[in-house]
């Protein structure tokens, strides 16, 4: 099972609807969409893929037409994205 877990040297502030992010490793500033940001704020630990989904389906408001797999797609690109630029870490745990 993939397990994300945010990088613990990570610098943040928050700016209306968005965060943004100072690596000192990398030397480099990152502003988080509103869905990366939410993401960021609700991982504290270690999180599954699927309870990052989870929590973010439950600060929806029209849940009705809501299409689980889209939800899915665009969690997971946002924890790649935020994986490949060192925001984050991903762990395998079986």
């Amino acid at each position: 099972m993939e397990m994300y877990i945010k990088n613990v040297n990570i610098i943040e502030e928050k700016a209306d609807e968005y965060i943004v992010i100072y690596d000192p490793d990398a030397e480099k500033t990152h502003i988080l969409n509103e869905t990366a940001a939410y993401i960021w704020d609700i991982m504290e630990g270690t999180f599954a893929l699927d309870d990052i989904i989870s929590q973010f389906v439950l600060c929806l408001e029209d849940t009705e037409s809501l299409d689980l797999e889209i939800v899915r797609m665009e969690c997971r690109e946002s924890l790649e994205c935020m994986k490949d630029n060192g925001l984050i870490l991903k762990e395998c745990k079986e």
